[in-house]
């Protein structure tokens, strides 16, 4: 009895200790994983909070219009830039008047042409892609992509290059900016259309 007595002494202490240890190990791990969870979802709504700020941030800098407002946004621009390049290119020819008739013809039909088989296709894939936007404010700048911005910079920059250097004269120039701006115009007129005639669905 004695010898039963002092075994149960020395396994239950033992025992108790062992059960608190792994209680104590649960408790643990189940706070530990309270916190990370508290963590995470503090981690997640700052994220949030951070993105909601920045979207008010960008609403209050740059204008947000409708739809239809960014097609008549895109119609301004590619007007005011064709009909530039067409008065500059105008300029030139009257200026250089020999051979008067057959610049414009051929600065006429290159228009046509430039427009038909490269601006019809352009200026419609932004009229789709404006259009078909899910949401129904965009920001202003929106009626061109970034490959379209890059496009535009780089004929900027050719046809600044080109007047400068005096590579191509500037007869000759006039009437390749008569080509190239009556195709801007006429896309303008097609974005004019589209906004005038919005619905939403195209």
């Amino acid at each position: 009895m004695k010898f039963r007595l002092r075994i149960n002494a020395i396994y239950f202490p033992n025992l108790i200790t062992k059960v608190k240890k792994k209680l104590i190990t649960k408790k643990s791990e189940r706070f530990r994983a309270v916190l990370c969870v508290k963590k995470l979802y503090s981690n997640q709504h700052y994220s949030i909070l951070k993105m909601e700020n920045d979207d008010k941030l960008s609403r209050s800098i740059i204008p947000f219009v409708s739809r239809r407002t960014l097609l008549f946004v895109a119609a301004s621009v590619w007007f005011f830039a064709g009909g530039m390049l067409i008065t500059r290119g105008i300029a030139g020819v009257v200026q250089y008047n020999n051979y008067l008739i057959i610049k414009l013809i051929t600065a006429l039909i290159s228009g046509m042409v430039f427009y038909w088989f490269m601006f019809r296709r352009i200026s419609g894939k932004h009229i789709r892609r404006i259009v078909h936007q899910p949401n129904d404010r965009l920001p202003v700048y929106s009626f061109f992509n970034s490959r379209s911005y890059l496009m535009m910079g780089m004929m900027i920059s050719l046809g600044v290059m080109l007047r400068k250097t005096g590579v191509v004269p500037f007869q000759y120039l006039s009437v390749f900016y008569v080509a190239m701006g009556l195709p801007l115009v006429i896309s303008a007129f097609r974005f004019l259309y589209h906004g005038i005639n919005f619905t939403g669905n195209l």
